[in-house]
């Protein structure tokens, strides 16, 4: 997306803002047999068109999880908790968080073979199997896809951090917070950035 920030978080928001303008309006009409209805329909009609052709693209949907004030809210408020969409961007979210993971791995794997450190042959004659495996257990980050990314869609943004209309917000927030959600950071990096 071009301009001074992300502004691709903002196309799903706006639709289901209008979306939700236009329905009020076409009941308002329709209620005090307002001539624009028939108008409002029609607008109604062709908003829902190119939000349903935004709902196609993954990129728009992933963008807009990503930035932290809207994240699955945004769906779930605009299509319904259980609905067919509000899952489907959630099965979207953890394939591609997954791919991420996969990825930031296979790179600090790379990484980790270039530097290699020479073991100390006091360490290995005091380490039991047990107690290895213990270590591994405890150093290894055992959480998995689903609590790492219900961990980031939980968070609370505190009122100075929610500013929807700021379009670095979601940049600066993933900066502050690539440490917390390191794979979901690069995730955002990609779809804000």
């Amino acid at each position: 997306m071009e301009g001074d920030g992300p502004t691709g978080a903002l196309v799903l928001p706006k639709y289901l803002e209008l979306k939700e303008l236009l329905e009020e309006k076409i009941e308002t009409a329709r209620q005090t047999k307002a001539p624009l209805y028939p108008f409002y329909t029609a607008m109604l009609e062709r908003v829902q068109k190119y939000l349903d052709m935004a709902m196609e693209c993954e990129k728009l949907i992933l963008a807009t999880i990503v930035h932290p004030c809207f994240r699955l809210h945004i769906f779930e408020l605009g299509f319904g908790v259980n609905s067919v969409e509000s899952k489907r961007c959630l099965e979207l979210l953890k394939s591609h968080f997954k791919t991420y993971q996969d990825l930031r791995e296979t790179l600090e794997k790379e990484t980790s073979n270039e530097i290699q450190a020479i073991p100390d042959p006091s360490d290995e004659c005091n380490t039991s199997r047990l107690m290895s495996c213990l270590e591994s257990c405890v150093t290894k980050n055992s959480t998995s896809v689903a609590d790492k990314i219900g961990k980031y869609l939980k968070i609370k943004l505190n009122s100075k951090e929610f500013k929807v209309n700021d379009l670095m917000m979601p940049l600066k927030w993933w900066k502050a917070h690539s440490d917390t959600f390191p794979t979901l950071s690069l995730l955002a990096h990609d779809y804000l950035g």
